[in-house]
């Protein structure tokens, strides 16, 4: 953020590297800010892999939903606050833009400072071999005493799924304690009886590491060829297609160009695209809300169902325009078309892949699906202008359609996981994949 930042607001313009003799010069600013832009980029694409994963591992699953749609929520903000920024009532002057640039800065130092505040994952502690701090950060996140029942029902239920998918089988040389609450004869073997210490030590008053029970993260290879896994890839994989190629960035984009065409004034026009990110702020928010009543299921299907009757709304403005029904026609479509995708399409691929792959599996899964939605969005931006020559007003069509084949498929095949564990979805998963 620094670096074009600065070289945003030093220099000279005469500062010139020709590049191929051509009419294309490329300033050593222009080549800062690009960098920049590009080490930023990076950065922002590993945040949208470890963000909503780590949100679904502390995350109680009551709380999970709401949690994990929380990080769509900033997202859409900081969306809004940049073009609010943007505009040139605000800071959209030659003189001042970089400075927005800038703005960056403070999240992230806010962040490093804070950083002593973030506490590690217990699953990692637990896939680590690590039952003791696992189990401290637990104590911390709900906080409750050690002895309580959920709090060592959770604890148990990591220990279990862990062993379940280690090579080495049942856990092994665990000397702490982690009781079921249902029963003694639920207990994991190698796990010493429920009725042991009440405080969930060791009679040494000491809790020693799981010796064996550790397992390292499976690579990308062995998950795309794990057949219990073809259907949380398939969900999630294909969640974020249907993201990027419902339309809704090409809805942003290149709103003001279809608007445009409807005799609808630049003023207004842009007033029009600030109010389509406060309702998908309003919206998302909403979804926060709504995620751990209503379900992830509910509302992702409604959410494609309501972006279909938005889509052949705005299809019929763009393809009779001129009239006097056609611009209000026109705004009306593409606010309930960004209001549709924030209430599901929006916020749940990237809650989805943190709840229906197992520890091991989580961070390679999760950085596969996220490469995945990157590269539907450059696809979906590289081909709507020559869709949009090609068809003119039925340029959302084949979006549309996209839309219409993932909700009937979802319909079938994606189950509901609210208020579910992490370790119960991944094992109905597993039945479901293998049946």
């Amino acid at each position: 953020t620094a670096l074009p930042t600065f070289a945003t607001l030093s220099g000279s313009t005469t500062d010139a590297v020709p590049i191929d003799d051509g009419p294309c010069v490329c300033t050593t600013r222009v080549l800062a800010l690009i960098f920049g832009r590009c080490v930023s980029g990076v950065a922002c694409g590993c945040a949208t892999v470890v963000v909503p994963m780590y949100l679904g591992e502390i995350s109680p699953p009551q709380l999970r939903g709401s949690l994990g749609t929380a990080f769509q929520l900033t997202m859409v903000l900081a969306m809004l606050i940049a073009q609010v920024l943007g505009l040139e009532h605000f800071m959209g002057t030659p003189s001042l833009w970089p400075f927005i640039l800038a703005l960056v800065c403070f999240p992230a130092a806010l962040q490093l400072l804070l950083q002593s505040w973030l506490l590690e994952s217990p699953r990692w502690y637990v896939m680590a071999g690590m039952e003791v701090p696992a189990e401290d950060i637990l104590m911390q996140l709900r906080d409750t005493p050690i002895d309580d029942p959920q709090l060592q029902e959770e604890l148990f239920c990591m220990v279990e799924a862990c062993a379940e998918v280690s090579s080495a089988g049942p856990v092994t040389g665990l000397h702490s304690h982690v009781p079921s609450p249902l029963g003694s004869h639920h207990a994991h073997p190698g796990m010493p009886s429920p009725h042991g210490p009440a405080n969930g030590r060791s009679d040494s008053g000491e809790l020693h590491n799981m010796k064996g029970v550790g397992r390292r993260s499976r690579t990308l290879a062995s998950l795309l060829f794990d057949p219990s896994l073809r259907l949380p890839m398939a969900l999630a994989v294909g969640l974020m297609f249907v993201q990027q190629w419902s339309g809704i960035n090409n809805a942003f984009n290149f709103s003001s160009l279809f608007l445009s065409q409807n005799n609808i004034d630049d003023e207004t026009i842009m007033w029009i695209a600030v109010s389509m990110n406060v309702g998908n702020v309003i919206i998302t928010a909403l979804s926060v809300y709504l995620m751990d009543r209503a379900g992830r299921r509910v509302l992702v299907l409604g959410s494609m169902a309501s972006m279909i009757i938005a889509t052949g709304m705005l299809t019929a403005a763009l393809v009779m325009p001129g009239h006097s029904w056609t611009a209000p026609l026109a705004v009306v479509s593409v606010v309930a078309f960004v209001a549709s995708f924030g209430i599901g399409l929006g916020p749940i691929p990237w809650l989805l892949p943190a709840e229906v792959f197992g520890m091991d599996e989580r961070a390679a899964a999760s950085g596969f699906v996220a490469s995945c939605n990157w590269v539907a969005n450059f696809f979906a931006g590289q081909i709507f202008l020559p869709l949009s020559n090609a068809l003119g007003g039925l340029s959302f069509l084949p979006f549309g359609g996209v839309l219409v084949i993932g909700l009937f498929v979802f319909s079938v095949y994606m189950p509901e996981t609210r208020g579910k564990s992490l370790e119960q979805i991944r094992q109905e998963m597993r039945q479901i994949s293998m049946s």
